[in-house]
């Protein structure tokens, strides 16, 4: 079974397209949409956050369902990176995504970019002191990828991923239609806008996805029997 954590006013659509892919390889794949969320269908209630709401969502799957997972993980991106850190125990494996690297013990994947404007590889290179880091030219180049268990992976190309270059494109082209308009009003006050500006120019979700899908499924793969 694979959560799939998305960030501050993100929506359980943002790595629908690693849940797709995910699924045909055999995983079950849960994506909650959490209180802060741009999408969310139900109402702020005092109490409820992320923790609780996996929790339950985890207890639906093992009760309700009656699915016992084999093994389980958890992808997060931005803000979900620390969900995937506060989820589970060590035993679970953890994809973290242009946010911060896992320091829980255990199989990890870290994906961060030179061009991230929200959550800067500066801020958080000091956290990645046992992962084995790679560079993107070295994952492109090797046919039979056999990933360490704790990866880094360096996207550090001119033209490398924003913050939400990671997203599935069917979202962010969802975000260029509705937000777009308000754009010039946020940068005008003032107010971040975690890198929608950079994405307006380089519309590269899918260019992104096809490097991050196969790399993420296949650590997973590797580390979930």
């Amino acid at each position: 079974v694979i959560f799939l954590a998305h960030g501050y006013l993100g929506s359980r659509f943002d790595l629908s397209h690693l849940a797709e892919e995910l699924a045909k390889e055999g995983f079950i794949c849960v994506s909650p949409e959490y209180p802060e969320s741009l999408a969310s269908s139900y109402p702020r209630l005092d109490g409820l956050d992320r923790d609780k709401i996996t929790k339950r969502l985890m207890d639906v799957v093992e009760s309700d369902l009656s699915i016992i997972p084999t093994s389980r993980g958890i992808i997060g991106h931005s803000l979900g990176t620390g969900t995937a850190m506060t989820t589970g125990d060590n035993t679970w494996t953890r994809v973290c995504i242009a946010g911060r690297p896992s320091t829980v013990d255990g199989p990890a994947l870290f994906l961060s970019s030179v061009n991230d404007g929200a959550v800067s590889l500066n801020r958080v290179r000091d956290l990645m002191v046992d992962y084995v880091e790679l560079d993107e030219s070295s994952i492109r180049e090797r046919a039979d990828l056999s990933l360490p268990q704790r990866t880094a992976i360096i996207f550090d190309r001119h033209d490398a991923p924003n913050h939400i270059s990671f997203l599935a494109d069917s979202t962010n082209n969802a975000m260029i239609a509705l937000l777009s308009p308000l754009l010039p009003v946020a940068q005008a006050l003032s107010i971040p806008v975690l890198d929608f500006d950079k994405y307006q120019i380089s519309r590269d979700s899918k260019q992104t996805a096809d490097v991050v899908v196969p790399l993420v499924t296949t650590f997973l793969k590797q580390n979930m029997r």
